[in-house]
């Protein structure tokens, strides 16, 4: 217990105003959030929280999918998966679009100046 005041102690001597202890940490909070709690979001309670990029977001979403369909059928599970790949690759595809997209037009304009 001593280790863990000294750590909020760090924090609070670092400038974070706002230090708590909680058992299971950040991923029992979320869990926590996500799961039992009727009267928050994950996004009122959480500073600068982005369900986008957050691996605790995804987990909580296999979690989910794990429940709804731990009595499907293989053939569902499978066509699911795999209606997921298509669409994550989709995603990946059209994010890196637009990067290179945006590096393209950042060399256009450079090599205007």
């Amino acid at each position: 217990e001593s280790r863990t005041n000294m750590c909020a102690l760090f924090f609070i001597k670092k400038g974070f105003p706002f230090v708590s202890v909680l058992d299971g940490g950040f991923a029992a909070a979320h869990a926590w959030l996500a799961r039992d709690c009727d009267h928050l979001t994950l996004n009122e309670v959480l500073v600068e929280y982005d369900e986008e990029t957050s691996l605790f977001a995804d987990l909580h979403a296999s979690y989910e999918d794990q429940k709804e369909f731990s009595n499907a059928s293989t053939r569902r599970k499978t066509t699911i998966a795999m209606q997921r790949l298509i669409d994550n690759s989709l995603v990946r595809l059209t994010k890196a679009e637009a990067q290179l997209e945006g590096f393209t037009d950042r060399v256009v304009t450079a090599r205007k100046e």
